[in-house]
């Protein structure tokens, strides 16, 4: 199973990088306009939704839990969700400072407190139920899942496996077939969520009813996968974004022939691509944190925009790493003491 995952793992750091490449306009000028490679990268989001919906149902399809499917949906929720919140406790905070530091520096302590109004909302994950943009922005992709996993988690239990396929498939062609995907109006980053995770549990599901147990020719599904990400990720760093309905099809049809295990990447293995991979949410979460940072430095000293860029890219990967290696010694040590 292992060797089975690390090519998504490798997808997943790759996928970090290309969010982070469109997040690059966090750094200010000249990077603020709309015509810098890598504008439409955003739509690597949808990569994380499709992933997180084909592993969600791999879950549930392989549990064999009696439990009450509403508290298997909300322990599951828990556990998934849980793991980001030292992280996102501890970013979220330190935005809402930097955001909110002129509001001191005019002695108007007052304004300062005021902006931490949604701060509590933030922290717990909900931000996506009160606004749209968030200070820490790219947290919106964590509150949208959350707010939306228990139904998802409760939809996947369903045992009727024609009927989860019709559902997930729906969602996901109604959705994604008609919808502005990247608009930032509110509800649409929660319906967005929902219909990417669902569109990942349809790849599964018709993986499992169409794949499973049969032949396919190893050569032609490791083309498919191999020309459906390579498609995306040349349409999304060339800013093609009329094509990004068929970026979502590529992801969603190299998905699922990456995750069948009838690939010829089912046989790549790595461990540091493992342990790259696990840094992916961790620097999902800091990179508007770091960003921030270089533009109050900029402010002082004028930075070469290579510079930013370097900066923005090490230091964010540096933060990830070290935060990473921080939470999972404190997890260690209370383990220990548990014991």
């Amino acid at each position: 199973m292992r060797k089975r995952l690390s090519i998504a793992d490798l997808w997943k750091f790759i996928a970090t990088i290309m969010i982070m490449i469109y997040h690059i306009y966090y750094l200010g000028n000249p990077f603020s306009g709309e015509d810098y490679l890598g504008r439409s990268c955003w739509i690597w989001v949808e990569f994380f939704f499709v992933v997180t919906g084909y592993f969600t149902y791999k879950h549930f399809e392989n549990s064999d839990s009696n439990d009450d499917i509403f508290k298997s949906s909300i322990s599951y929720t828990i556990q998934k969700f849980k793991a980001f919140i030292p992280y996102t406790t501890v970013a979220i905070t330190i935005a809402y400072i930097l955001s909110a530091e002129y509001s001191l520096l005019r002695s108007n302590p007052s304004q300062f407190f005021a902006h931490f109004a949604t701060y509590p909302f933030e922290v717990l994950l909900i931000g996506e139920a009160v606004q749209s943009k968030q200070v820490l922005g790219p947290i919106w992709f964590l509150s949208a899942m959350l707010l939306v996993f228990p139904l998802v988690t409760i939809l996947c239990q369903i045992k009727n496996k024609y009927l989860v396929t019709i559902i997930s498939g729906f969602s996901a062609v109604l959705y994604y077939g008609r919808a502005d995907f990247g608009s930032r109006i509110w509800p649409n980053d929660i319906v967005r969520a929902f219909c990417g995770i669902m569109l990942g549990v349809f790849i599964c599901s018709i993986s499992n009813l169409f794949l499973i147990g049969k032949r396919t020719n190893k050569g032609i599904m490791t083309a498919i996968e191999m020309a459906c990400m390579s498609f995306a990720t040349l349409v999304t760093l060339f800013s093609l974004e009329e094509l990004k309905r068929l970026v979502v099809l590529a992801f969603a049809i190299g998905i699922g022939a990456m995750l069948s295990g009838k690939s010829a990447t089912a046989n790549f293995d790595s461990l540091l691509v493992s342990k790259l991979a696990l840094l992916s949410m961790p620097m999902f979460i800091w990179q508007k944190v770091i960003a921030l940072l270089i533009v109050r430095l900029d402010s002082y000293v004028h930075l070469l925009p290579a510079v930013k860029i370097t900066l923005f890219f090490t230091g964010t990967i540096i933060v990830a790493t070290g935060s990473y290696f921080l939470v999972e010694g404190l997890k260690k040590r209370a383990k220990l003491k548990e014991n």
